[in-house]
Order: structure tokens, then C-alpha cells, then sequence
């Protein structure tokens, strides 16, 4: 069901101005006395304090409080039934921007969590990569190309220029 409510009916026979009167009369001049005089304004139900809108008042009785902001939990601060969503966002307790603000659990647990997703994530990196063999590193050869006419085109490989020769092609001392 939506959170607006739906205005009260009214009373055939008058309307607002009709009940504000037969509300503002004396008990001596038509009322009996004693007894309260029911209104037939769809604001009724939502008693106007001093200094108040009109807005504010109704406001505090869906809320379900006449004095100030409630601090309930769900839609049940406003009479409705609690709220049970894991995540409440938007925040169903609150109004206006305050709804769209994240409360601090919201916030921390979200850095929680990313934090946790990016420590999982190095630990697997870390894992999934090996360290290197030094001794395949010590087998790697520069490959040497060169020109038609015998003059070196270029030399691929690493920062050292190793290249397996057979012994007897060493000379010796």
C-alpha cells in the first residue's frame, strides 16, 4: 500500500466552513454542553498546534506522534507495518532529503565491504602468480638479426647479452 493516505470522507451537509462554525460555538447557544462537537473538515483528525503548518500537523499524526520527529524504526514510526528490507534505502523512517541520506551503517558497511572484495582480490592475485625460475632466466638468449651485407639489424632479449656457445669455441688462457 502507498504511505499517503486517503482523506477521511466528509459528512454531506456543510464542509468546512459549516464545521468550523458549529466547532467555534458556545455551549449555551445551540450545542449541548458538555460534549465535544465532532468536525466534518478532512483535517480534523490532525489537530493544528500553535506555531505549527498545517502540513507539520499532519505530518506528526501519520507518524503517529502529535510532538516533534519520532524516532521509530520502518514505517512503523508512522503506524504502517515495520519495515524488513536487509538494505533500507531509501530510508523509509525519515522525510524529505533526510530519506535520501545514508545512515552510518549503510556507510560502513559498504567501505567494509569494499575493503574486503580489495583484500580478497590481492590475495588472489598474489596467489595466482608465480615467482620466477632463475634457472630458465639463465637459459634466455638475445636473438641477433642482421642485415644481407652482415651488419647487425637488431638484438632482442633481455638486459643481458647471454647466448649459449659450445666450450671449445672459448678461448682458453
Amino acid at each position: 500500500m502507498s504511505e499517503h493516505r486517503r482523506k477521511p470522507p466528509q459528512p454531506q451537509g456543510g464542509g468546512r466552513a459549516s464545521a468550523r462554525r458549529a466547532a467555534q460555538q458556545r455551549p449555551g447557544r445551540g450545542a449541548p454542553a458538555g460534549r465535544d462537537v465532532p468536525t466534518a473538515s478532512p483535517s480534523g483528525p490532525y489537530a493544528q498546534q500553535p506555531g505549527a503548518s498545517r502540513t507539520e500537523a499532519r505530518r506528526a499524526a501519520q507518524r503517529g506522534s502529535s510532538a516533534g520527529r519520532g524516532r521509530g524504526t520502518g514505517t512503523a514510526a508512522r503506524g504502517g507495518r515495520p519495515d524488513t528490507r536487509f538494505i533500507n534505502y531509501p530510508r523509509s523512517d525519515r522525510d524529505g532529503w533526510k530519506r535520501f541520506v545514508p545512515s552510518w551503517k549503510l556507510v560502513s558497511g559498504t567501505a567494509l565491504g569494499f575493503f574486503a572484495v580489495l583484500v580478497a582480490g590481492t590475495g588472489i592475485g598474489i596467489a595466482m602468480v608465480d615467482t620466477p625460475d632463475p634457472n630458465k632466466a639463465a637459459k634466455a638468449q638475445n636473438n641477433v638479426f642482421y642485415w644481407a651485407d652482415g651488419s647487425q639489424m637488431v638484438a632482442t632479449g633481455g638486459s643481458m647479452n647471454r647466448q649459449i656457445v659450445q666450450i671449445s669455441s672459448i678461448p682458453g688462457p
